[in-house]
Order: structure tokens, then C-alpha cells, then sequence
């Protein structure tokens, strides 16, 4: 053969479709690999990221699922997302810090709420304790 007949584009595709028969594993990897970059694309974060923020607070035997990481991924997303608009409102030019300190408050205090929550409840189940106990009493005069 002569070298223009080797560079032909026929000659090339039949190299390449023997060369994607002989390693069709490759070639699976490949496309796994392409599909994968594909997800981290459409996604606000990398896997790899929320990964390591998820084994963070985690404990080390724990095994986090491709589904959990993913809507790890989507509800970080969406929160940030909404931070976003809320900062976006500022009547300046500029987002200042106190723009995002003021757009993350809800969430900063959400385990608070959840402490004060439980500690009403507390203190409405010991009053009703007391309620009852005093009906109790009025109820043998």
C-alpha cells in the first residue's frame, strides 16, 4: 500500500472498528466515564466534592450510595441556589456579607428551633402533668 492509501479515511474506520472489537471493556469504561462526566456537568457540585463533605460527618465504615450523593448534590444545590435569589434582592451594588449572613439565617438557626421546639414541648408536657394532678385534687372534694 502506498502512504496515500493508508491515510485514507476507509483505512482509518476499519482500524478503528478493529481496534474496538478487540477491547470492547475499553470501550464500556469509556463510555461509563463519559456518562459520569455528563451527571457532574448537570450537577451544582462535584460527586468527588460532596463526597468528602459527606464523609466529613460521617462515620468512616459508612458506605454513602450513588442515589443519596446525588440528591446530597440536588438539595445543596437548591439551597444555594435560593441563597442566591435572596442575596440577589440587595438594594446595592454590590452583595455585601451582611447580604449573606442575612439570606443564611434560616438555615444557620434551623437546629436552634429544633432545640427551643423540644424544649416546649417539654414544658407543655410537664404542665399538662401538673394540670392532670390538679384535677386529680379537685375532683376528691
Amino acid at each position: 500500500m502506498t502512504e496515500k492509501e493508508n491515510k485514507s479515511p476507509e483505512n482509518t474506520d476499519e482500524k478503528q472498528t478493529e481496534e474496538t472489537q478487540e477491547n470492547p471493556v475499553q470501550e464500556e469504561q469509556d463510555t461509563t466515564q463519559q456518562e459520569t462526566n455528563e451527571d457532574d456537568e448537570n450537577k451544582p457540585f462535584t460527586n468527588a466534592r460532596v463526597d468528602r463533605l459527606m464523609r466529613k460527618a460521617l462515620s468512616k465504615k459508612l458506605m454513602i450510595r450513588g442515589k443519596v450523593r446525588d440528591a446530597m448534590n440536588d438539595f445543596l444545590g437548591e439551597i444555594g441556589s435560593k441563597t442566591t435569589k435572596e442575596m440577589g434582592q440587595t438594594e446595592y451594588a454590590y452583595i455585601e456579607m451582611d447580604d449573606f449572613m442575612k439570606a443564611t439565617e434560616k438555615y444557620k438557626k434551623a437546629e436552634y428551633l429544633d432545640e427551643e421546639k423540644q424544649r416546649i414541648v417539654a414544658s407543655l408536657e410537664k404542665l399538662k402533668l401538673d394540670i392532670n394532678a390538679l384535677i386529680r385534687d379537685l375532683e376528691r372534694l
